[in-house]
Formats: structure tokens, C-alpha cells, sequence
């Protein structure tokens, strides 16, 4: 797997086994819709995997990522990654249930502007997503929320955060909310 844009692009980075990484086309599409709130922004890429959506959000200009996966196959795969790219300074590795995280993130006072979601695939995470992310209070105003999900899933507004984007690519969706 390759970053696909920014300062590391074509470089590659390693995809822990078992695991649907997020496809160079979609994270094509999904960084051009996002491009404009990228810079200077402080990222979560939940159910990180490769933690391909995190490096790349850095590629382009975020200041810092929190990584968040419950595996450790593939959280030691994203440190590979980081060190490899020689950017420890800027991430935050963290071990873990997704919705724990943000409870717990957002409770010891952090915001962040952006939330990058791969998920598994199953309808009732997309939307558990948008609900942590509200409850929680974990986005900054107008911070943005992406997720990927499976074609023929249902999105839509939720409580203050209402879908500003959004693009089928084959069998995948990516939803992009902005916190109002």
C-alpha cells in the first residue's frame, strides 16, 4: 500500500494480515473531499488497521494523529509505519476498544478537528460512530467526521453534525459530517 498524496507520496507503508484495507482509490476520493480542513489539523483514525488513513492525514499537513485499534498485530504495524517514516513526535498509538477511546480522550480534555473511520463492516457502526462523536463532544467546531461504509448502508444527519459530503465508489461509501 502506497500514500497516495502529499510529502511521503508513493512511498509505502506495510498492512497488517487479516485485515480490509481502505483502497488507494477511495482514500484517493475521500482526501480530495477533506483536502481543505487537513492542515494544522489534530486527527483520530479509528479501527487504524495500517494506520494508512492517519499517515496519510500527516503526508498532508495534520500536526498529529491518535491511532486507535484493538489489535496488536495491527497497532505494531502502525509503529512500523510511523517509524518509518520518522514521525513518532506527531502520533499517539493508542490500544483499545474505538468507543472506549473517544470517551476517554474526550474526558482527559482533548478535541480534534477530524475523525477518519474505517470500520469493519456492519451497518450499526457508521451510525454508532456519529453518536459517540456526539456524545462524547470530541470534535472541535466545524472538526469533520469521514467514514468509510458499505454500499446500500444508510447515513444521515445526526444531532449536529450534518453530512456535507459523499461519494459511492463500487461497493464502498465514504460519508463526511461537519460538527455544526
Amino acid at each position: 500500500m502506497k500514500i497516495t498524496g502529499g510529502q511521503w507520496k508513493g512511498r509505502n507503508i506495510k498492512v497488517p494480515r487479516n485485515i480490509r484495507p481502505t483502497t488507494s482509490r477511495s482514500k484517493e476520493v475521500l482526501f480530495a473531499l477533506i483536502e481543505p480542513w487537513i492542515s494544522g489539523s489534530v486527527v483520530i483514525d479509528l479501527f487504524c488497521g495500517s494506520g494508512a488513513l492517519g499517515l496519510e492525514s500527516l503526508s498532508r499537513g495534520a500536526v498529529h494523529v491518535f491511532f486507535v485499534d484493538r489489535s496488536n498485530q495491527s497497532l505494531a504495524t502502525v509503529r512500523d509505519n510511523i517509524d518509518v517514516m520518522g514521525v513518532a513526535d506527531s502520533c499517539t498509538v493508542i490500544h483499545g476498544d474505538a468507543f472506549n477511546i473517544m470517551r476517554k480522550l474526550a474526558s482527559h480534555g482533548h478535541r480534534v478537528n477530524m475523525i477518519l473511520a474505517d470500520p469493519p463492516y456492519d451497518p450499526r457502526l457508521t451510525q454508532r460512530i456519529a453518536r459517540m462523536t456526539v456524545e462524547t463532544d470530541i470534535l472541535a467546531p466545524e472538526g469533520i467526521l469521514a467514514v468509510e461504509y458499505r454500499k446500500g448502508e444508510t447515513v444521515a444527519d445526526y444531532d449536529g453534525l450534518h453530512i456535507i459530503k459523499s461519494r459511492l465508489i463500487g461497493e464502498t461509501g465514504l460519508v463526511i459530517w461537519r460538527q455544526e
